[in-house]
């Protein structure tokens, strides 16, 4: 028979600490350590308990392999997602600079429309009030991208 020591007063701390919080009398015994699970052992139960570690390291060897693959092909699944995202983002970005020039002059078009609807007098192309309206549109626009 072998005393395990560690595991022993590792169930004296919990048995104690247990103790505390149910506000029970006394702490943990000898009596109660020596009928805990795994504190007397035999050669035998060491033994197996040596027997199984190559087994558990080789499963463990396994398993962490088979996670660091699967790791790897989602990395290269989210670099290809990632990439075709990026790439309909810049068609999407150069679309928007392509047209952006045309932008004010429509908005332009559409306030003249406005006006003319309300049966108001339609500014002069040069009208400083039309204008000034559209470079406030066109700052707002640019302020509002950056």
């Amino acid at each position: 028979m072998h005393l395990n020591v560690a595991l022993a007063r590792a169930y004296a701390r919990e048995l104690n600490r247990l103790a505390r919080q149910l506000k029970l009398p006394g702490s943990a015994t000898l009596d109660h350590l020596v009928r805990a699970p795994g504190v007397f052992q035999t050669d035998e139960q060491i033994a197996e308990g040596e027997n199984f570690r190559p087994a558990v390291e080789h499963a463990l060897d396994k398993a962490l392999a088979a996670l660091v693959r699967m790791r790897s092909r989602e990395g290269a699944h989210l670099r290809q997602d990632l990439i075709k995202r990026v790439t309909v983002m810049r068609r999407a970005a150069s679309q928007i600079q392509k047209h952006a020039p045309k932008v004010a002059e429509r908005y332009r078009e559409q306030l003249v429309e406005r006006i003319k609807s309300a049966g108001l007098e339609t500014p002069a192309v040069d009208d400083e009030r039309l204008l000034k309206e559209v470079v406030y549109f066109a700052d707002r626009r640019t302020s509002a991208r950056n």
